[in-house]
């Protein structure tokens, strides 16, 4: 999954990691974790039309338990795992 740094917008490949898990922006260094970046939804939107089977951008997974997490389109995230019921990552990780 493409998403934006929130930092300089350089674009940065969480592959197949959590949205939860913390990423290290290539341009600026920023480290900052998935779901406080925007996904590219315009290259999401064109690559879901190629390949269906790509994620979702409001759509990760738990780092405790694996169960699927839905966020949603204007950006809110769960701070709680309905699944397992362990908070989930939220804080913004020292730069």
């Amino acid at each position: 999954m493409w998403l934006y740094c929130p930092r300089c917008n350089a674009q940065t490949n969480a592959k197949n990691r959590t949205l939860y898990g913390v990423l290290n922006c290539r341009m600026c260094n920023h480290r900052f974790r998935g779901i406080h970046a925007k996904p590219n939804k315009l290259w999401h939107g064109l690559v879901v039309i190629l390949n269906p089977a790509v994620a979702n951008p409001t759509v990760t997974w738990c780092p405790h338990c694996y169960s699927t997490v839905y966020g949603s389109d204007n950006g809110y995230w769960p701070s709680v795992c309905a699944t397992c019921g362990r908070d989930l990552p939220c804080d913004k990780p020292d730069a």
